[in-house]
């Protein structure tokens, strides 16, 4: 029997930062040269993207992209996450927890290596402990799957892997576990590894390039594509990657915007979307004494803002509006519960009452500048709130944050699920579980703490219920839409998927 359980905790606060913040520079890595293009005959897919990985690779390097967009074409993990938040299995076939600390996966039995050696439980074995142990301080997926505590081959495709604490959930957090061949991580070490990466995927890579890679098909994969080639383009420029479209020199261009969807579809291209499993909005310090610590003030600047057209002007009508942290795909979103209503009478209203009937003024940090947050700012002063915006460099706001050093009265940040979409994942960065917490409402920790640890489905949902009510009520921010990405697809591009990251690529298929 399959057990489709998931993350009992949410990972390293430091790593959920990374992800929170992907929404607002959606592969947009800065590169050095300029990619060289395919010219042979063969079935190739050209995909564009903002980077490469800085680690190339490395599977263990993190969940994040673009690390995991491009080594979902050569490595695979236990399990799949669906864009609707449900658990699948991959290299697994199923799982189910022996107790409190023990899982036990039964996996495939026809998967091998692109080198021709067998996917089997010494595998995992081997993958599970070298996570749960010491290792390079560059391979921060070790402290996303900090919760590991070993694993043992029970038998040549039975593993059992135990974890430091319960975590009903863990099948979510399998998906982001990728698997190496032992012996060749072992002989050749994590860097000759990275730069021949040998995994089960659809495609084995041919040549690494400063801003490019190149594979070939994997045929003998347990899923082998339907294409001949794979080149990876990193061209960090939009506009630049737009005109490679529309140039024909390349297939699919990840991280397109809205206003990019006339040209593309002029040049006879299609646009894909995705939900990222992330809330996009403006978060509200509630630690000092100002008018953001009042939930009614809160409460009235989500009135204010004219959130649906924000999402059909700048979304181009793709997504929806957000109403709690999580995203409908996390398990523990509730769905009964209603976005805030545009109403700026009422929003008014609401600040009379609190006590700032003529409005106030308040500072917003953010790592990147665009139009979404100058229109909230808009929305805002016809209420008579004054929004000002410090745009400063990204690193550094990151920094800041992660540190507690943020000053200023808010800042632009996600509430993020992913990787493993759970709804109390979501709120974890915006708690008293943050070590310098923004926001901190020790009503709600228990309810919080007890959801991550309840096993029974029932039960775990409804306490999630309760969390994403009462941060819907307490309001530690304004919710403005889920995430969503774009990628802009030539007329010869059928099969294309993305998830949560990933890309499918033994799906796609190119025609002439």
């Amino acid at each position: 029997m399959i057990h489709l359980q998931r993350m009992s905790r949410p990972q390293n606060i430091s790593s959920r930062l990374a992800v929170a913040f992907v929404s607002l520079v959606f592969l947009g890595l800065p590169t050095q040269t300029t990619p060289a293009y395919a010219t042979d005959d063969e079935a190739t897919i050209r995909l564009a993207l903002g980077g490469l990985p800085t680690r190339r690779g490395n599977p263990f390097r993190t969940s994040q992209t673009p690390t995991i967009t491009v080594i979902s074409a050569m490595y695979d993990s236990l399990t799949w996450l669906q864009e609707d938040g449900s658990v699948i299995p991959w290299l697994a076939t199923a799982w189910r927890n022996i107790d409190d600390l023990t899982w036990e996966f039964t996996l495939r039995d026809d998967v091998a290596f692109s080198n021709g050696a067998p996917f089997n439980a010494k595998t995992v074995e081997f993958m599970v402990n070298y996570m749960a142990g010491d290792g390079p301080p560059t391979e921060d997926l070790r402290r996303e799957l900090e919760a590991l505590a070993g694993a043992r081959a029970t038998g040549p495709y039975t593993v059992e892997i135990t974890t430091k604490r319960p975590m009903p959930l863990f099948a979510r957090l399998a998906s982001i576990m990728p698997m190496v061949d032992p012996a060749q991580w072992q002989a050749m070490g994590p860097e000759a590894y990275a730069e021949k990466p040998i995994g089960t995927g659809p495609f084995i890579l041919d040549e690494w390039a400063p801003s490019s890679a190149t594979l070939s098909a994997n045929t003998s994969s347990w899923r082998p594509p339907k294409t001949q080639k794979l080149e990876l383009l990193a061209i960090s420029d939009q506009s630049a990657r737009l005109q490679a479209f529309q140039s024909e020199q390349i297939d699919i261009s990840l991280g397109v915007d809205p206003d990019q969807f006339f040209a593309i579809e002029g040049a006879g291209g299609s646009i894909a979307s995705w939900q990222d499993g992330m809330v996009i909005g403006v978060l509200l310090r509630t630690d000092q004494d100002n008018p953001l610590a009042n939930a009614r003030v809160r409460q009235a600047l989500n009135m204010a803002v004219d959130r649906q057209s924000i999402v059909d002007v700048l979304m181009d009508g793709r997504t929806v509006l957000a109403s709690q942290p999580a995203t409908r795909s996390a398990f523990g979103f509730d769905p009964s519960i209603e976005p805030y209503p545009y109403d700026p009478d009422g929003a008014k209203a609401l600040l009379a009452e609190a006590g700032y009937p003529d409005g106030f003024s308040f500072e917003l940090e953010i790592g990147i500048g665009n139009a979404l947050v100058q229109r909230v700012a808009d929305d805002l002063s016809r209420i008579g709130v004054t929004m000002t915006i410090q745009l400063r460099p990204i690193m550094a706001f990151l920094s800041d944050f992660t540190g507690g050093r943020l000053s200023k009265d808010g800042f632009m940040l996600s509430w993020t699920a992913t990787p493993v979409l759970d709804a109390t994942q979501a709120v974890a960065l915006h708690s008293c579980m943050h070590p310098r917490p923004w926001y901190c409402d020790q009503r709600i920790m228990p309810t919080v703490m007890t959801a991550l640890g309840e096993w029974d489905t029932d039960r775990a949902i409804k306490l999630r219920h309760e969390v994403m009510q009462f941060y819907h009520d307490q309001t530690p921010g304004i919710y403005l839409h889920e995430s969503v990405g774009f990628a802009g697809l030539s007329p010869n591009v059928s099969g294309f998927e993305y998830v949560y990251g990933k890309i499918l690529y033994d799906q796609i298929e190119i025609s002439n």
